[in-house]
């Protein structure tokens, strides 16, 4: 897993951890305000080793939250295990290939087997972030296959999360179309975490402009 701080001036009270979806890097989030808050970002969960002291963290500011997005919500709740402030799961659950609380398995796979095709990137990059804003992705796809592939094989291998894990909270986008709304409504109401529901794609940055916004977002 790679880790870069986004916003560090030393003077922050407050710490955000935000785990990023598959596939995608910290380019497009370098837009969003800070407000006062000290944001480091997670990615690439080719391995979830992490260079990162989430101890000395926690005990350096006086507010520490998270947010995850996507598969990102697996691999945070797989890596923190710091008391948080708060916890947002975003467009994710914590049984990520599942066919009632997740992505169905044949689902996921297939992904995994089509990402070399151009086409097929194409066709899952306009379900998440819809047709007309596709950002610029700064990683190759041999990489990205590499790190659903290893996804694949931890998420199988690990025991079932039976409880809400570390989150809080969670959003869940209407028109998501990589983990379906009903599978999202099914796996946290299971977890007893109260999901609030937004009229979002899967991709949760539009029409935010700051990490505050996000933090806030469903309240």
């Amino acid at each position: 897993m790679r880790c870069e701080w986004l916003q560090r001036t030393g003077k922050e009270r407050e710490l955000l951890l935000f785990f990023h979806g598959w596939a995608m890097d910290p380019e497009r989030l370098r837009a969003l305000a800070p407000d006062g808050l000290a944001v480091a970002v997670f990615w690439d969960y080719t391995t979830l080793a992490v260079d990162f002291d989430f101890t000395a963290a926690r005990h350096q500011y006086s507010h520490v939250a998270l947010i995850a997005w996507s598969l990102g919500v697996w691999a945070a709740n797989r890596t923190v295990a710091i008391p948080l402030d708060e916890a947002l799961a975003v467009n994710g659950t914590l049984c990520p290939i599942s066919a009632t609380c997740g992505i169905a398995p044949e689902i996921f796979r297939g992904t995994i087997e089509a990402w070399p095709q151009e086409a097929a990137r194409n066709r899952f990059f306009r379900r998440v972030f819809g047709p007309d804003s596709l950002p610029v992705l700064r990683r190759n796809p041999e990489e990205q296959q590499q790190e659903l592939s290893s996804l694949e094989r931890a998420i199988l291998a690990a025991a079932p999360e039976s409880g809400p894990g570390i989150f809080r909270r969670a959003l869940i986008g209407r028109r998501d179309r990589i983990f379906p709304p009903a599978a999202q409504r099914a796996a946290w109401s299971a977890a007893g975490i109260p999901a609030t529901e937004l009229d979002w794609r899967h991709d949760p940055f539009a029409g935010i402009d700051s990490w505050r916004a996000l933090l806030e977002a469903g309240r």
